[in-house]
């Protein structure tokens, strides 16, 4: 999987499927740039654990207040992680 897009794909959404049609790089936060909510949030994040199969943590969820590229860097150490553990 490539990085590039990953962040192409979470912009797709975000600006799509969420609604929030606003310019976008991998430095935008969500929460600053974007104005995303915390349900809206959620919801970007349950996609993409069900196009990526992975699993975020409630836990880990603060990682939400990052920037795009932060988030996409999280998912692939996620990915890179879980396909590790099933070497």
């Amino acid at each position: 999987m490539e990085r590039n897009d990953l962040i192409r794909d979470m912009i797709e959404y975000i600006n799509s499927d969420l609604g929030y049609p606003v310019e976008l790089d991998e430095a935008s936060s969500l929460s600053e740039d974007v104005g995303l909510d915390s349900l809206d949030a959620t919801d970007l994040i349950s996609y993409m654990e069900r196009k990526y199969d992975f699993k975020v943590e409630d836990s880990e969820l603060s990682i939400l207040k990052e920037s795009i590229g932060d988030i996409v860097d999280f998912i692939l150490n996620r990915l890179k992680n879980e396909s590790q553990n099933i070497s």
